[in-house]
């Protein structure tokens, strides 16, 4: 998960292979609070109190259309057999251009996601699914170009790249189950070979809405989301092998 609270964390500005190869490229900017320019831009993050956005504003390289990218470390998918990036996107203003993302899995950068335009004066939420990269090493980039007029900003915040499997003992999370799904009150999960120190429920969203610790060293852990609405949620499972992501349905 990455809310850009202390900077970009594992993720990078990519100052090649754009139009400007040799020059330091129009980037995204890490910012609190609202974006200079009236009419456009968040007002505050998503997610704590920082986001990235691209400041329309101003004669960069490659004015009046200016181009930002953000890469991401690799993920390995090789043990994996679902996966999906979550991330909150802001898109306001009558000359906002453009939202990508691309994924390369060693034959070049694929779109796979693509929104334009002005999606109004909220936080809005895209949940794309990467299950087609599953066995693959993969890279993915936040690709947005602005534009023409300084009411163009693009903002994100609070990516997360979720998977049925992350870690390294296949064995051990294959072994994981949840149940019932969908549920009604409460799920247990159950880890035959691995033993649980903490179990989270996110929102799709990323907000956690529900946390419990262990140390009994049992295989039946039981959480209680009687009080959750009827949504889509995702388990986060901690073991001393690795973390588990789970989907979860309440009714």
């Amino acid at each position: 998960m990455e809310s850009f609270e202390t900077d970009l964390g594992l993720w990078e500005q990519n100052d090649i292979e754009l139009s400007q190869v040799g020059n330091t490229d129009f980037d995204w900017t890490r910012n609190s609070g609202e974006t200079p320019t009236a009419g456009t831009g968040p007002t505050a993050a998503a997610d704590g109190d920082f986001y990235l956005y691209t400041e329309a504003t101003g004669s960069n390289i490659g004015f009046p259309t200016k181009r930002a990218v953000l890469n991401s470390p690799c993920f390995d998918f090789t043990a994996i057999t679902e996966a999906s990036i979550v991330f909150n996107f802001h898109m306001l203003g009558n000359n906002t251009g453009n939202l990508a993302v691309r994924v390369n899995n060693g034959t070049g950068w694929n779109t796979i996601w693509l929104m334009e335009g002005n999606q109004g004066d909220q936080w809005n939420t895209a949940n794309i699914d990467l299950s087609a990269y599953a066995g693959q090493t993969i890279q993915i980039r936040l690709d947005s170009t602005t534009g023409l007029g300084e009411r163009s900003d693009v903002a994100i915040d609070n990516i997360r790249v979720l998977s049925e499997i992350l870690g390294v003992n296949e064995l051990a999370f294959n072994a994981i189950s949840v149940f019932p799904n969908p549920t009604t009150d409460s799920i247990t999960i159950l880890a035959p070979n691995a033993m649980i120190s903490q179990i989270t429920v996110y929102d799709v969203n990323g907000k956690a809405v529900a946390q419990e610790l262990f140390n009994n060293g049992t295989p039946n852990y039981t959480i209680n989301m009687a009080s959750l609405r009827t949504a889509l949620y995702f388990v986060k499972i901690e073991t001393e092998a690795g973390t588990v992501f789970k989907r979860i349905v309440k009714k």
